[in-house]
């Protein structure tokens, strides 16, 4: 089953910190993680095609986005985020990932 995180989702969860997305996800809506100023790290699959209008827009210091793909998916929208966001391609280097080897 494909899976699409629908628009607010998340909107104002502000103890949600590190998320790893399942990889059954293949679209996050808009605003899904706005205001989630607690959030620090989030690993996106390489399925999700589509990111909508600011789905990341917070006031974090940084969000960690790592997602196994090359370059933006061009089914994501132009302005998917709005704040400090540090982008990883490949998501090897992420604590969660660190974290769950353990």
């Amino acid at each position: 089953m494909k899976v699409k995180k629908t628009n607010n989702a998340f909107k104002n969860c502000i103890s949600l910190k590190n998320i790893i997305l399942n990889d059954s996800l293949i679209s996050i809506g808009n605003h899904v993680f706005e205001n989630c100023n607690s959030l620090e790290e989030i690993i996106i699959p390489k399925n999700v095609n589509e990111i909508g209008y600011y789905a990341f827009e917070t006031n974090s210091m940084k969000i960690y986005v790592y997602f196994n793909e090359n370059e933006i998916p061009e089914g994501w929208s132009t302005n998917w985020y709005k704040g400090d966001l540090e982008i990883h391609y490949g998501y090897e280097d992420s604590i969660l990932v660190e974290e769950e080897k353990r």
